[in-house]
């Protein structure tokens, strides 16, 4: 588990303080941060951490870019954090516009999901 020092100045995607959990070698642990910055929009907190305010656990979409540019790193990567789903709905008894399936494709190769649940 990391060391409270490690994750002392953390931001959050969120209003309120919510348990990170990590799996490490099969075991599951989880983590309450004790940061200081508390948002709940994601281009804030993904810019909070890039001006040094501290760690964030966020999906990895969300700092796709700064990682491929170098703005932003991993770090405990020891601690691989749970999958957190993500859902597109739609009414099911209704026929799919092109535009609505056009934007559900785009999701999936920009999530880099392999498969869509029907």
């Amino acid at each position: 588990m990391p060391s409270d020092n490690a994750t002392r100045n953390i931001s959050q995607l969120t209003r309120k303080t919510l348990e990170w959990t990590f799996v490490d070698g099969g075991k599951s642990f989880k983590h309450v941060p004790a940061g200081g910055l508390s948002v709940d929009n994601g281009e804030a907190v993904v810019n909070a951490a890039i001006c040094h305010s501290g760690i964030i656990h966020c999906h990895e979409y969300m700092i796709k870019r700064e990682l491929a540019n170098g703005s932003l790193v991993q770090v405990l990567g020891n601690f691989v954090p749970r999958p957190e789903p993500i859902a597109a709905m739609y009414p099911r008894n209704r026929h799919l516009t092109p535009r609505v399936r056009f934007f559900v494709d785009f999701l999936l190769d920009y999530l880099d999901c392999p498969t869509m649940a029907t």
